[in-house]
């Protein structure tokens, strides 16, 4: 067996001690206990475990573990293959992270979950000083009380930590009320956090897979007029856990090309019916990233309005055939031209479409209006 994810199962010591104490599965690589009872007890058979020898993954999120346990898990040393450790939401405190940052096995870690965990300035300052981690990428420490927050960014930076590409010590202060408000809330299927001022950060946070912030059930994503940008947009767009995805959200923001690029190779989102991505600075490679994408072709709505698009983005959705249910088409405020214009007028695909406002772009002259109206689908309707 090469994974056993048991997350949210209400399993308490007695079990995590029955799977701790295990010596068959050689070749485990992927343990996801997150959210679940466990305290020290348990947490520290799993943590004494040397027969693990390949888990890259260990999740133990979200239960009630101590620093009693953490200092035994930090001094595991068969796991020399761990690349993601998650102690996210528990009671490690100081002593916990020290334990955790002297390991001097997991040299290949390169995601560390430890945020709300009671950890002061003793523990950060241990964690910064690791020289192991030189694989680390992602480093979550948000929410923990220490009060040295100046140096911060400075001392997890140099040659230990140049690859170091997440690091999130802080979080915002209405992401933390909204997490802590769903908590105990089961099959949770909309979020809007609109106008909350939110950043990559905070995005990075929501997006994640372990610990996951937002569950499977998630259907509606709202996540407008903040200030997030192209780093929190690709780890949306990298997930892939969100299976009941209908509508996306992410208009007024601050996302380009690469950003809507990352969400064009989603391959997961496969039930989304209306994707947002208005007022931001995407241009046309974003849209055509957007447009070849097979996940999402039962489309109803999108909205790609103020932004950048120019006729090479334009000419692409001309071609479009994939959005075959696509009633709602926003393209107005952005840099379209005449002759690509004529390209959008010529498509014969869109049939089920009933609003398309392509006004506002300022290189569409009456030439171009007139072939748009020609169209013997939207023609009679589109706003030009």
């Amino acid at each position: 067996m090469k994974e056993l994810v048991l997350s949210s199962n209400r399993i308490g010591d007695e079990g995590a001690v029955s799977i701790g104490s295990n010596t068959t599965w050689k070749i485990l690589e992927t343990l996801e206990l997150h959210q679940n009872e466990i305290g020290d007890a348990g947490a520290s058979i799993i943590g004494s475990n040397a027969v693990w020898v390949k888990l890259k993954e260990l999740a133990l999120g979200r239960n009630n573990i101590s620093a009693k346990a953490a200092i035994i898990i930090g001094s595991n040393e068969a796991w020399n293959n761990l690349e993601l450790l998650s102690l996210s939401e528990n009671q490690i405190g100081d002593q916990g992270a020290v334990a955790i940052a002297n390991n001097a096995t997991w040299h290949k870690l390169k995601k560390l979950s430890l945020n709300t965990n009671k950890i002061e300035d003793e523990g950060i300052s241990s964690l910064s000083k690791n020289a192991v981690w030189t694989d680390l990428e992602e480093l979550k420490i948000y929410n923990n009380p220490f009060k040295n927050t100046s140096l911060l960014h400075q001392v997890f930076s140099g040659e230990a930590w140049k690859n170091l590409k997440t690091f999130i010590p802080f979080v915002s202060r209405a992401l933390k009320d909204f997490l802590d408000s769903i908590k105990k809330k089961k099959g949770v299927t909309e979020v809007s956090l609109c106008s909350r001022a939110l950043k990559d950060e905070d995005a990075i946070i929501l997006a994640n897979r372990l610990p996951r912030a937002l569950p499977r059930t998630l259907e509606v994503l709202v996540l407008s007029q903040n200030d997030i940008g192209d780093k929190g947009a690709s780890l949306i767009g990298a997930n892939h856990s969100w299976w009941n995805l209908k509508k996306l959200d992410l208009s007024a923001n601050k996302i380009s090309d690469v950003g809507a690029e990352a969400i064009g190779e989603n391959d997961t989102w496969y039930c989304l019916q209306e994707l947002s991505l208005a007022h931001n600075q995407i241009g046309d490679q974003g849209v055509i990233s957007i447009e070849k994408c097979s996940t999402f072709r039962n489309l109803t709505i999108l909205d790609f309005s103020a932004n950048k698009i120019g006729d090479n983005g334009a000419n692409i959705l001309g071609l479009n055939v994939r959005w075959i249910y696509l009633e709602q088409l926003y393209l107005h405020e952005n840099e379209i031209g005449d002759q690509r214009a004529q390209a959008i007028g010529g498509n014969k695909a869109w049939k089920q479409l009933v609003k398309f406002e392509i006004h506002s772009n300022k290189h569409i002259t009456e030439i171009g209006r007139e072939e748009l109206k020609k169209n013997p689908i939207f023609g009679q309707f589109v706003d030009v």
